[in-house]
């Protein structure tokens, strides 16, 4: 038996090895061979093709909100939040055949593009991990997915004159105001969470819910997620 157990250990290690090798040989692929710049947006701005071009979309989803006080003399709500980017690179399609079946990675944040995640009517954010220490996964049909975890400092305007029975609506608005409108989308949706974990011990969490809206301010119009 003992010698079975060795020849098991010995084949997983050659297979980890393998793995790990053509792990390489993919980050080099497409990274390095296909000169990668995570500068410039996979976005695509040739306006007279718009019309037949599916506009890039962002599909935004809350996975968790935690509610840690409500400040009634600063009308803030601090709370912490795991968001969840999901978009598509053309740029990291892979075929996971020449890769022995490998049809999915966890790469560097900052070595790759990432889309904007601006939040409205924030005071303060604060990141839970540094940059250089966040995974982002990417898988072979070039979508990729980013989980944003952070605590988040919301102005919100209260309504205090049913005191001790208030309820308060305080929307996470976020935006990608640095795209134009007709080149960038998108989509929301929630986790479903159980309002209980959501809950703090003064503020039962009733609903959360996620919407889109619109806005034109100015010169400049696009999509704002709510939730």
């Amino acid at each position: 038996m003992e010698n079975v157990t060795i020849v098991e250990e010995n084949d997983e290690i050659v297979e980890y090895a393998s793995f790990l090798r053509d792990l390489d040989e993919l980050h080099e692929e497409l990274f390095i061979q296909r000169k990668y710049d995570k500068t410039l947006a996979p976005i695509y701005t040739k306006q007279q093709n718009l019309s037949y071009v599916r506009r890039f979309n962002v599909d935004i989803r809350l996975n968790f909100a935690k509610v840690i006080a409500i400040a009634e003399d600063t009308e803030k709500l601090g709370v912490l939040l795991e968001i969840i980017y999901v978009w598509e690179d053309p740029r990291l399609i892979w075929d996971p055949s020449k890769f022995n079946g490998i049809n999915k990675i966890y790469a560097n944040y900052k070595d790759l593009w990432i889309v904007e995640n601006s939040m409205s009517e924030t005071a303060m954010i604060v990141d839970f991990v540094a940059d250089h220490r966040k995974p982002v996964k990417v898988f072979a049909n070039g979508t990729v997915s980013f989980l944003h975890k952070f605590y988040a400092e919301i102005i919100c305007k209260l309504e205090l004159g049913h005191f001790p029975f208030d309820s308060q609506d305080c929307p996470i608005i976020l935006t990608a105001m640095s795209y134009d409108y007709d080149e960038v989308t998108m989509t929301v949706d929630v986790t479903p969470i159980e309002l209980k974990y959501a809950s703090s011990g003064q503020w039962d969490v009733q609903k959360i819910y996620g919407s889109m809206d619109y806005y034109n301010y100015s010169s400049t119009r696009g999509n704002v997620s709510r939730f």
